[in-house]
């Protein structure tokens, strides 16, 4: 803000505590508030209904507007904990006498565009809807949006493409050298770059017999396609990070809420209240209700990792000491590799596709084909034209079933009692999600080998030469042996039964 000095103000504080630290003066923001101002953040909406043939049966319905995102509170709270507001410190305190604060650090630890730019989308609609038969209707739509400067996320201070080679062998203080700003590591970053869209072909049938009871199913068949995560509100650095800062095109793909088929129907059925019986049937066999919900959805996708890349031996005998196989190091098979690619950043980076389709020949625990994935002739420092997509694979589908069987009394004029039993997952069908599957990389912390076909001894797993800068395409990795299986960590719960007692007054 003009006329202020935080980062003076801050060493002046600092410097009574005993603290010595140089902080330069800053740079004076755009404005006060630090970010673009943006003053035209109207969000129109328009909705139009027509009554087609004038008879109340058939109607066409149109519909469309602009809705803005809520900012991620995340970061605002990474941005707090920057120079000069959070600073390290490193002492040892004794009981008796405060020691005095020494080797005071800074570094930045969050950083955000300053364009004035808001994530929106653009969201719209038109379907038709006609009645087939007394209170029965089906409604077949389109259903559309396009989202618009998204948050995306990055490394605010990468390794140059020209040095991703020599910083995919490199780590720790070797590897921030390579960076613009060679005394810092990584520095999470979010901009508005990011697009996606989702279209999608929707179908509702609701029927209505009798004064209550109803059925309704509903089916959508829809694409979400994006460059950027839809699913992550997390405000750091994850797996959906951008790939390629040169390129953003790279991560283009299926969006994590991508479900292409999702079918749901759903009754409430009253049985009759028998009011004209006596007060004993009335009450025992009168005013029961059934309720069910029916859910089959094909899984949603999600993109395979590579969980980096290793080229040294870190079993019993020592880092370095050589290649492991089959638990033991082999002498002379060092390499320092530390990622497929030396961006500076590893957890985003994905193996090569081999044409074969994710699940084929999968069952059981494994969820995931081995076979549509590799290593073998992956360039070291680069990212290859055949470089697995995000979002290329789907999770297991979802296939479930609620119940609830209810009872209800009227106790004079206005109370009403209802006891009801609710099942969840009523045939305890089991259901996987692919969290865990895109954790779990597809190659393990073993070590890849480049080049030749030497077996290090003893024999079996990958074959090879030891991977360096002028040997850098792989020839053999091991891959991880829980990549692609399902457990115990993302599995549904089961079935699950509930009681209920509920009083209306």
């Amino acid at each position: 803000m003009p006329g202020t000095t935080p980062c003076a103000t801050q060493a002046t504080f600092l410097g009574t505590l005993g603290v010595n630290l140089v902080l330069s003066a800053g740079t004076p923001g755009s404005n006060k508030s630090l970010v673009q101002q943006n003053n035209h953040s109207i969000a129109p909406r328009v909705g139009i209904t027509y009554d087609l043939f004038g008879n109340g049966k058939t109607a066409i319905r149109i519909g469309g507007g602009q809705f803005y995102q809520r900012e991620v509170v995340g970061l605002a709270e990474g941005m707090a904990r920057n120079a000069p507001f959070v600073l390290g410190i490193n002492t040892n305190r004794s009981l008796d006498t405060a020691a005095p604060l020494t080797s005071a650090s800074v570094s930045p630890n969050y950083a955000k565009t300053t364009q004035g730019k808001l994530p929106n989308s653009w969201q719209y609609n038109v379907s038709v809807e006609q009645e087939v038969a007394r209170n029965t209707t089906i409604q077949v739509g389109y259903v559309g949006n396009a989202g618009l400067h998204l948050t995306d996320s990055r490394d605010n201070n990468p390794i140059p493409d020209n040095n991703w080679l020599t910083g995919a062998f490199a780590g720790g203080t070797a590897q921030n050298a390579l960076r613009p700003a060679f005394n810092f590591g990584e520095i999470p970053a979010f901009s508005r770059g990011g697009q996606a869209n989702y279209n999608s072909l929707q179908a509702l049938f609701k029927a209505q017999t009798g004064a209550y009871s109803t059925f309704q199913a509903a089916y959508t068949w829809s694409h979400s396609l994006g460059d950027v995560a839809e699913d992550d509100s997390s405000g750091t650095l994850s797996s959906q990070a951008t790939t390629d800062q040169y390129d953003p095109r790279l991560d283009k793909g299926n969006t994590n809420i991508n479900r292409a088929n999702i079918f749901v129907a759903n009754e409430v059925f009253y049985l009759p209240k028998l009011e004209k019986q006596n007060a004993f049937v009335k009450n025992t066999a009168g005013g029961w209700e059934a309720n069910s919900i029916f859910i089959m959805a094909e899984g949603s996708s999600f993109s395979v990792l590579s969980a980096g890349a290793s080229g040294a031996c870190t079993n019993v005998y020592g880092p370095s000491a050589g290649a492991a196989l089959n638990g033991t190091c082999v002498p002379g098979y060092a390499s320092s590799l530390n990622s497929l690619v030396g961006t500076g950043l590893t957890i985003n980076q994905r193996p090569l596709a081999t044409g074969t389709k994710c699940t084929a020949g999968t069952g059981s625990l494994n969820r995931l084909n081995y076979a549509a994935f590799a290593l073998d002739g992956y360039a070291i420092g680069s990212f290859p034209s055949n470089l697995a997509s995000r979002g290329m694979c789907t999770g297991s589908p979802n296939t479930n079933v609620d119940g609830q069987l209810a009872k209800n009394w009227t106790v004079g004029e206005k109370l009403r009692v209802k006891f009801s039993m609710d099942f969840f997952d009523l045939f305890n069908h089991p259901n996987f999600n692919s969290s865990n599957l895109e954790a779990t990389g597809f190659t393990s912390s073993s070590p890849v080998f480049c080049g030749g076909a030497t077996a290090p001894t003893p024999g079996g797993g990958p074959t090879g030469q030891p991977c360096s800068a002028t040997n850098n395409v792989i020839t053999g990795a091991a891959t991880n042996t829980g990549f692609g299986q399902a457990g115990s960590e993302n599995l549904n719960e089961g079935r699950t039964l509930q009681y209920t007692l509920k009083l209306t007054f």
